[in-house]
């Protein structure tokens, strides 16, 4: 494939080596990103998985080779140390392999730094690597993204049985990102896109293949992927109960596409998460610097060509950065996707930012002047990045600190109630950090509203059953540590962690027509009957969809083994957490086979509602 890069002298801000870029890159590895993986706290989901496989990744999920690696390679422990190391290798190959499409052959190894520095702390990477459980296998999923289109690259101008058989082979390492984390799977996408940005170096005709040979790969892995899904969850004899990705539908879609700048906005500034204004201006600005240099860079080579010049330069631009990011969240049924989500685009930005200062460089003094003052502000951007990392690590483990503090005094409570024998208990309400909240999963309390398993007490304590959490309880109650906020009800304890009133006296109800009565509260909603309703596994399953006006998607919410029944004076109350119910304007209740056909379906308007004790 024809390239020429341009001379040493006109595009090599810093003299760095390989070996002296790979020392800074484990320098700066082990003193921000391992430091504070090592030293992280558990959030929620960590105290869970610290228990054993999460049985919904193969389940719900579809990730069932992040199951095989946690539970397989690692035989279900952390060994921290043992991730910490096998990740390094994949941000470094991933940053070298993506450095070697952006910047001429002798800066590559101030690229690599660059990336790999920019990539590993960046605010959304941070939060990926809290999941503790998945240390290695989240930086192993971009690392086959990524290897599967740098194959599709070097394959170019073999013959075609041998470029089928990269295809192929792309296509499997596809399916294998995707079947760890869905949308890692799309980190290799910064290749052909770099394809199209290096004007200097790459013909068109070869951006163009690298394209479609990648469109066809990712063809096959879609397929591979849901037939080794289904395959893998048949061999371990696991019923796939749901798909968590729900294609959109047409209304959908349009009001996702209204609301596509507010998400394409928080998304390059950071705002998927809570960060300091720093943080949130040094991320904006980078994607604008990045963008901006690019259009030097057009200035400067798209001489010759300048229409298709700049034309490449549009294309590449608005897919790195308004495009791919995107494209999960706009098929399937959410609102506001989790940060961690774009983890990758820690390598995408400084790679086209090093692409455009690549375009910019020339002999001239003040190209050289730009060429060193980007590389002083991606430089900048790397300290910003480590700084706000380590404090989101920092506080990560406070947060965890905090909770097991929180888990052990709740113990010590409870053994002073009477008639308290043991678990289960059911704890109340909600526990938050603001001072140290990020935004994301990362930053939430265990002890949150609606965490059907709050592993922290079977990790400290050996419980054998699951404590859950609810805003939902039988009596009034102070929060915690109150003398009044624990007590027995049916024989259950119960302790609030926040002041509640009973929930009954929140509640409005409406009948059923196949028997009960379906309630909403603020917080949780019930189905009501002179017996518990039946949640076993396994067999038909209740659900309530919420419709909020200007929404089309209605979530889905369900009374799941991890529901709680409270036995009240007028009959058995089945509880699950609501969604905010702002908005709301009426809810679908059906009945689910163990297949997930409908049984029966039933509308309920909200002015249908009345309080449970009242005529």
């Amino acid at each position: 494939m024809p390239m020429r890069d341009m001379p040493a002298a006109a595009a090599r801000p810093w003299r760095i080596d390989e070996r002296t870029a790979f020392r800074a890159a484990v320098l700066i590895y082990l003193v921000t990103t391992a430091w504070g993986v090592l030293n992280d706290g558990f959030h929620s989901d960590d105290w869970r998985h610290v228990n054993g496989t999460s049985p919904l990744w193969t389940e719900i999920e579809g990730r069932w080779l992040l199951e095989v690696i946690f539970r397989d390679l690692f035989g279900e422990r952390f060994l921290l140390p043992v991730q910490v190391t096998l990740a390094f290798p994949c941000f470094w190959w991933v940053a070298r392999t993506v450095a070697a499409h952006a910047a001429p052959l002798a800066s590559r190894p101030a690229a690599t730094l660059a990336i790999f520095a920019v990539s590993v702390n960046h605010i959304y990477m941070a939060d990926t690597l809290s999941f503790e459980s998945n240390v290695f296998a989240y930086p192993f999923a971009l690392a086959l993204s990524v290897g599967a289109f740098e194959l599709l690259w070097r394959v170019a101008g073999k013959g075609r049985g041998a470029q089928a058989l990269a295809i192929l082979a792309a296509g499997q390492l596809l399916a294998f990102s995707l079947a760890i984390y869905q949308t890692f799977a799309e980190a290799g996408l910064i290749i052909p896109v770099l394809a199209l940005l290096r004007i200097d170096r790459v013909r068109f005709a070869a951006a163009v293949r690298i394209a479609a040979v990648g469109a066809l790969a990712t063809a096959i892995a879609v397929v591979l992927y849901f037939a080794e899904w289904h395959a893998y969850a048949a061999l371990r004899g696991i019923e796939i109960a749901a798909q968590r990705f729900q294609t959109t539908d047409a209304a959908g879609f349009a009001e996702k596409i209204s609301a596509l700048p507010a998400v394409l906005r928080s998304l390059h500034t950071g705002t998927l998460m809570h960060v300091p204004r720093v943080l949130r201006v040094t991320l904006g600005l980078f994607a604008l610097g990045a963008l901006a240099l690019l259009a030097l860079g057009w200035l400067n080579h798209g001489k010759g060509a300048r229409v298709l010049s700049a034309f490449r330069l549009a294309i590449g631009a608005g897919l790195a950065f308004f495009v791919f990011p995107i494209l999960f969240w706009l098929g399937y049924e959410t609102y506001w996707p989790p940060g961690r989500a774009f983890a990758y685009l820690g390598s995408w930005i400084p790679a086209v930012a090093i692409a455009g200062l690549t375009l910019a460089s020339g002999p001239a003094r003040w190209r050289r002047g730009l060429v060193a003052a980007g590389a002083a502000a991606i430089a900048l951007v790397a300290l910003v990045f480590a700084l706000t990392a380590s404090a989101f690590w920092s506080d990560s483990a406070r947060l965890g600190a905090r909770d097991a503090d929180l888990a052990r005094a709740i113990r010590a409570k409870l053994a002073t109630l009477e008639g308290f024998e043991g678990p289960p208990f059911r704890l109340v309400g909600s526990v938050d950090y603001p001072d140290l909240s990020w935004g994301s999963l990362a930053g939430w309390s265990s002890f949150h509203a609606g965490n059907p398993n709050i592993g922290i007490f079977r990790a400290l304590f050996g419980d054998t059953v699951e404590t859950g959490v609810l805003p939902a309880s039988p009596r009034a109650c102070r929060a915690f540590p109150a003398e009044d906020s624990a007590y027995l009800h049916d024989g259950i304890a119960y302790l609030c962690l926040e002041d509640r009133r009973p929930f009954v006296e929140e509640m409005s109800c409406a009948p059923l027509s196949a028997g009960g009565a379906i309630c909403l509260g603020p917080k949780v909603f019930a189905h009501v009957a002179p017996a518990c309703l039946a949640t076993e596994r396994g067999g038909p399953e209740m659900r309530v969809a919420f419709h909020f006006e200007g929404r089309s998607f209605a979530p889905e919410r369900s009374f799941t083994g991890g529901s709680d029944a409270v036995r009240m004076e007028d009959g058995c109350y089945t509880l699950a957490l609501a969604p905010n119910p702002k908005g709301l304007k009426s809810i679908t209740v059906r009945l689910a086979g163990p297949d997930g056909a409908t049984l029966w379906d039933e509308d309920v308007n909200l002015a249908a509602l009345r309080p449970p004790r009242k005529p």
